[in-house]
């Protein structure tokens, strides 16, 4: 039996399970719920993916420093 994954946030950014086929298909597990301006959510297709958690985290670090960076 598959395990099922499951959602998780990293520095408050939250990773949901690819669903979109062909996500999956290229070996994506999670992506980044990223908003736009107007306050949606981006489909899964047009947000960032990963393979690992190790991936995610890497990806969070990056926005963190992005952010911390800008506001200075």
């Amino acid at each position: 039996m598959k395990r099922q994954l499951r959602s998780f946030v990293i520095d408050g950014i939250t990773f949901e399970p690819c669903q979109w086929l062909d996500s999956i298909s290229q070996g994506m597990r999670w992506y980044a719920e990223i908003s736009h301006r107007t306050g949606g959510t981006w489909a899964e297709q047009h947000s960032p993916q990963f393979r690992t958690k190790s991936e995610c985290n890497q990806y969070a670090q990056d926005v963190a420093r992005f952010n911390a960076e800008t506001q200075t």
